[in-house]
């Protein structure tokens, strides 16, 4: 079952509406690693390493989807393309609701594809879009 991604941004009005057909959330932790010297006679025993958990966390979804003339919530798709494209190039941070959950953070990529279609204006774009959860600065 697909579901939408809906971004919003303070400042500009409205929201986009991605069709997503897939949604990966991937977390890093950092983690350091400390490695435990041995006296030669036991290198025959493997090495020793400690394993130092920092409690850093990075979550970034990689969200795979779709505007078409169905999905945008009222706006053409390309209309919601340009949206899309503002919210980007303006800067700082924005909401992302999926799941009935709100992340705020920012873009990190945004890849934007106008898939052929038999009419005079574009009605169907691919997004690829990194979305990178935290607090803007």
């Amino acid at each position: 079952m697909t579901e939408e991604v809906v971004i919003t941004k303070t400042g500009i009005s409205g929201e986009v509406k991605i069709f997503t057909t897939k949604v990966e959330e991937v977390i890093e932790k950092k983690l350091n690693f400390l490695r435990i010297p041995k006296p030669k006679q036991k290198w025959t025993d493997g090495p020793e390493t400690k394993i130092i958990d920092l409690l850093i966390l990075t979550r970034v979804f990689n969200i795979e989807g779709n505007f078409t003339q169905f999905t945008t919530g009222g706006d053409t798709a390309q209309q919601a393309r340009d949206k899309l494209k503002t919210m980007i190039e303006a800067g700082g941070g924005a909401t992302m609701a999926y799941r009935g959950v709100n992340y705020s953070g920012n873009f990190q990529k945004c890849s934007i594809t106008e898939m052929p279609t038999d009419e005079d204006t574009p009605s169907d774009y691919s997004i690829i879009l990194n979305f990178v959860e935290g607090v803007d600065r």
